[in-house]
């Protein structure tokens, strides 16, 4: 025996507007789910691709040797080692240094402009 609310639940008919208003909710909330899972696919792999910090050999030297009296204006490390950027008594000057070692590999002055 079925009760008089079943009954009315059964009589009423989906008027066509709201059963495309229905549809129309499904498909949204499936384009939805379906991006925000390509977002999310997308950055984990362009993350993925990031190198560790780094990127490379560790530096293993314990110090650089520097000239007495150079004052070290920046830092930065390439494929070929560390390097570092002096303002000294011999001018401005980038010292390559090998990572592992710490030997000074390689020195450029840097002539600016004016």
């Amino acid at each position: 025996m079925s009760s008089p609310l079943h009954d009315r639940e059964e009589e009423f008919e989906e008027p066509p507007r709201l059963r495309r208003l229905r549809l129309l909710v499904t498909v949204l909330t499936s384009v939805l789910i379906f991006g925000m899972i390509a977002v999310v696919a997308a950055l984990v792999i362009r993350l993925g691709m990031v190198p560790q910090s780094g990127g490379g050999d560790p530096i293993a030297a314990e110090s650089f040797a520097l000239p007495e009296g150079a004052r070290i204006t920046g830092l930065g490390r390439g494929a070929s080692g560390v390097l570092i950027a002096t303002d000294g008594p011999e001018g401005e000057v980038l010292r390559t240094f090998d990572a592992a070692t710490g030997a000074q590999i390689d020195k450029t002055p840097i002539v600016r402009g004016d």
